[in-house]
């Protein structure tokens, strides 16, 4: 069923239904640790207890990756601090805003590409 007329998204309500997956995809790069960790903790907050969040983000230095694709991830890391004093993450950084955020440490997808699927659950 879809709602008609306009949607009001608001703060987390203990009341309404919670998620019991989310995901976010190419977000968490364009902002530093700080933000990051923000955006997930209100994730978090949206979340059922033991739900799962799944992270599709280019981690540097992900495992199975040609020179090429590593080379490129960084560039873009660089283009990303230069141009917007965001980054993209290794896992171990992921992990850590994760963590901070009140989500257990992330799963970690290998993929063919450069994009990468990390999962974390909520505790």
């Amino acid at each position: 069923m879809v709602a008609e007329g306009p949607v009001t998204l608001g703060p987390a309500d203990p009341g309404r239904r919670r998620a019991r997956l989310e995901r976010r995809s190419n977000v968490l790069h364009d902002w530093g640790d700080a933000d990051a960790t923000s955006i997930l903790r209100t994730v978090h907050r949206a979340m059922r207890p033991q739900a799962h969040l799944l992270i599709v983000e280019n981690v540097l230095d992900a495992p199975g990756r040609t020179a090429k694709q590593q080379r490129d991830v960084h560039l873009v890391d660089l283009h990303m601090l230069v141009m917007f004093g965001a980054r993209e993450r290794t896992k171990a950084e992921y992990d850590a805003v994760l963590v901070d955020a009140g989500f257990a440490p992330s799963r970690l997808s290998r993929s063919p590409s450069t994009w990468n699927v990390l999962q974390a659950v909520g505790r």
